[in-house]
């Protein structure tokens, strides 16, 4: 039987990442390799060094790859103390702060019953709160089946296990012994839209945003710069989900913290709106003796964009309530500061 050779396995990796962002580690390369001979299978390709070539130039065939890479299992009200936490904690807060539209995003929405979970919730609280609240409730996901799946709103019973009788007998309507479908007044109070994250965003703020083990297949860098995108998408007091064994790095978001105590994958973004400050230095040998001082004393900082001689970046950035301490650093090394800006994150 014929097997991939590492160079063309290597190709696809490769092309899924650039395309994608989708990130597969040497140690996955079995689990990519199974499902490689699974799509072409399925596809009815039998020629797997044609399949390898075919992948490189045939943009839909790529997507259907994507499709046959990307776990999509779920079920409704998956992680059921966060669902918890929604239904007591969020919700209710969310509702007694205004009275206008509730905007929600589910990312990485897959086959759907991650958004209509959370409608049901919110529904339920608005209702019990006797509220006028309207809902906009966005779900996205790159692979066009899922969300043809979605839209569909058909589940088994396998995905409906966390779904209680009172829930089944409101939200959806039997299908069959194995099946049952979401009521159409409810499929339609969710957008389902096909998006890839690391193209255009939706332009409006969210009150809350789940990314639930979507970011598992990207590399460290593109969860960084994901993970800002999403925080800045998020209203000030809003609500960031995600995936139970997910967390962030406190230290590099400082407008936002954990929302509850060892709940590490529920984050709250502050009223407050903080600040980083950039400090310029005089000379690049100033710049090389302050970056080792901050590592010498654990503290964190990313390079500033202005480049004053030839490669060399002579400004760091970090967050603006370390600044007081980091200058008394430099100020008894005799570091020279040429200026200090402070930014809005």
């Amino acid at each position: 039987m014929y097997d991939f050779t590492p160079a063309e396995l290597e190709l696809i990796v490769n092309t899924m990442l650039k395309d994608y962002g989708l990130f597969f580690q040497p140690e996955k390369y079995s689990f990519v390799r199974q499902r490689l001979h699974s799509f072409a299978l399925d596809a009815g390709i039998s020629d797997y060094s044609n399949l390898v070539l075919r992948v490189s130039k045939d943009a839909e065939l790529r997507r259907r790859l994507v499709e046959a890479l990307v776990t999509n299992e779920t079920w409704f009200f998956r992680h059921p103390k966060q669902f918890e936490i929604l239904k007591r904690e969020i919700l209710p807060e969310l509702i007694s702060e205004g009275y206008g539209k509730i905007r929600i995003w589910s990312a990485g929405c897959s086959n759907g019953a991650e958004a209509y979970s959370v409608l049901f919730l919110l529904l339920e609280a608005i209702k019990a709160s006797s509220s006028e609240r309207t809902i906009d409730i966005l779900a996205t996901d790159i692979s066009r089946r899922v969300l043809e799946s979605a839209r569909r709103g058909r589940y088994n019973l396998a995905e409906l296990k966390e779904v209680d009788a009172c829930r089944l007998s409101e939200y959806f309507e039997r299908i069959d012994s194995e099946s049952y479908v979401v009521k159409s007044q409810y499929r339609e109070m969710v957008n389902f839209e096909k998006m890839n994250l690391f193209q255009d965003w939706p332009k409006q703020q969210f009150d809350i945003i789940l990314c639930r083990n979507t970011m598992i297949y990207f590399k460290r860098e593109d969860k960084k710069e994901l993970s800002e995108r999403f925080l800045k998408a998020l209203k000030p007091g809003g609500y960031f989900f995600l995936g139970a064994n997910e967390s962030l790095d406190l230290n590099l978001y400082p407008s936002i913290d954990r929302a509850f105590e060892n709940k590490s994958s529920v984050y709250k973004k502050s009223h407050m709106v903080p600040q980083k400050a950039e400090i310029f230095f005089a000379t690049a040998g100033d710049m090389i003796k302050a970056m080792n001082l901050m590592e010498k004393n654990n503290l964190k900082f990313d390079f500033g964009e202005n480049i004053l001689d030839q490669d060399c970046t002579r400004s760091m950035i970090l967050q603006e309530k370390h600044l007081e301490r980091v200058l008394s650093i430099f100020q008894k090394r005799s570091i020279k500061i040429k200026e200090v800006k402070r930014h809005l994150l």
